[in-house]
């Protein structure tokens, strides 16, 4: 069986276990989202988390870090093609998906 379809079922039946109105965060790091640093990021959906890492990048870059800006470049490549963009977003996904929840 894929790893995501194992994940898939894990968090699945994780989340049965808990009423619908329980909200669960989970952590990344800016490294796992592409960027440069270890900065820890708590969201409850992918789209909050790399809003969050956006955010972080641009402070980052306006301070002159040298690494955010190497990785700004780098992500800025993948956005002239869609394709690249869209796989590099939904291997973010599944990342997501698969973390456990945070016990905060």
């Amino acid at each position: 069986m894929a790893k995501t379809a194992i994940c898939f079922k894990a968090n699945q039946a994780y989340l049965a276990s808990y009423s619908l109105k329980t909200t669960f965060m989970k952590t990344m790091t800016c490294s796992q989202l592409g960027g440069a640093c270890d900065e820890e990021f708590h969201a409850k959906t992918i789209e909050e988390m790399t809003e969050l890492s956006k955010k972080h990048a641009t402070e980052m870059i306006e301070k002159g870090d040298e690494a955010h800006i190497k990785a700004r470049k780098e992500m800025q490549e993948l956005m002239h093609f869609s394709e690249g963009m869209n796989a590099w977003f939904e291997n973010k996904r599944k990342t997501f998906d698969c973390l456990a929840h945070d016990n905060k």
